[in-house]
């Protein structure tokens, strides 16, 4: 009924609402959960015990968002707020997004527990924000950022990057192309796409290459996907996914330069230095990577700055995936417009 109500806007004042008191109550046994919930599953895990990331990230967004709702119902009028429940589903999308680096299933994971799509949109604004984010606003690839732009390296060249899973595919509405719209390329390829090509400055995709493997089922999607897309100063990046590959399960993301290159995964240079081939492994102060968001996400709204994933690169890296699934399905390279 709640959640009916938030849907269609005339049938909010048939809903029953929470009084002020009842908010308040909800929200004081909310709060000790959102504290306890991390703690605990570290225990759990740093103790040997069963677990994983996923289930707690959909309990800590779930009450994250919830309490947010709760405030926002307190101090903002009926017409800008809505059920606590609703910031509740939107939480669980971003925090998952945020965790996983997955937003894709993210958002169709929540969507499915709901089976609600007119709380797609803000479920798709949240996990977007929190899946780029949380990739970039970190220290070690503000560092490689930084590093590339700087020169050191010389001229970035090439990017390699790749996310492998031996055995992973999630099944269900995930294999299912009408459903997902692609595989791993599209699913854990992206976030290592994206955070290459960034790190290579962002330049125009101008040619895609790409091959997919798998079942050859009528809606299916791929079990491995590579692809090479070139770019307007001379570039290309080289990325490479799967769910089930005959290979351990590996994240990588390279910068081949001139002068020498680094890897984020983990984050190491490498450079002739004194004739001699030389790895270093940067020592970072801790940062506060939320903080980090924060403090961005401000700074762009008082100074009127454009945040770092801003829509035109989204868009290009939407061009480069449909380019790699493009060429796969016509077997020669395609130009990107």
């Amino acid at each position: 009924e709640d959640l009916t109500a938030f849907q269609n806007p005339a049938r909010r004042d048939n809903t029953v609402r929470l009084d002020p008191q009842q908010m308040l109550s909800q929200f004081w046994w909310l709060l000790p959960l959102v504290l306890l919930k991390p703690l605990m599953t570290s225990f759990t895990l740093g103790g040997g015990g069963s677990g994983g990331i996923f289930a707690p990230s959909l309990f800590l967004g779930a009450t994250l968002g919830a309490s947010f709702g709760v405030i926002c119902n307190l101090f903002l009028p009926d017409s800008l707020s809505a059920n606590p429940g609703v910031y509740a589903i939107v939480g669980m999308g971003a925090v998952v997004a945020g965790t996983t680096h997955g937003t894709l299933s993210a958002i169709l994971i929540v969507y499915e527990m709901t089976s609600d799509y007119h709380i797609i949109l803000p479920i798709m604004i949240a996990a977007g924000l929190a899946g780029v984010l949380a990739r970039f606003i970190d220290p070690e690839s503000i560092y490689l950022k930084k590093l590339a732009e700087s020169g050191y390296l010389g001229t970035i060249n090439v990017g390699r990057c790749h996310w492998l899973r031996h055995n992973g595919n999630p099944g269900r509405w995930f294999a299912k192309k009408n459903l997902s719209g692609g595989g791993p390329m599209l699913d854990i390829g992206v976030q290592l796409l994206d955070l290459t090509w960034w790190f290579m400055g962002s330049p125009r995709p101008v040619y895609c290459l790409g091959r997919a493997f798998g079942s050859d089922a009528e809606n299916a999607v791929e079990d491995l996907a590579v692809g090479a897309v070139t770019f307007d100063t001379g570039q290309i990046i080289h990325v490479g996914a799967s769910w089930i590959a005959g290979w351990k399960g590996e994240i990588a993301s390279i910068l081949v330069g001139d002068e020498g290159g680094a890897s984020r995964y983990p984050l190491e240079i490498y450079k002739d230095i004194a004739g001699s081939p030389t790895s270093m492994t940067p020592e970072l102060n801790d940062v506060d990577s939320f903080q980090g968001e924060v403090n961005h996400f401000v700074d762009c709204v008082i100074n009127d700055k454009t945040p770092i994933p801003n829509g035109v690169e989204g868009w290009n890296v939407v061009k480069m995936l449909e380019g790699i699934y493009k060429s796969s399905d016509r077997g020669r390279p395609v130009k990107i417009d």
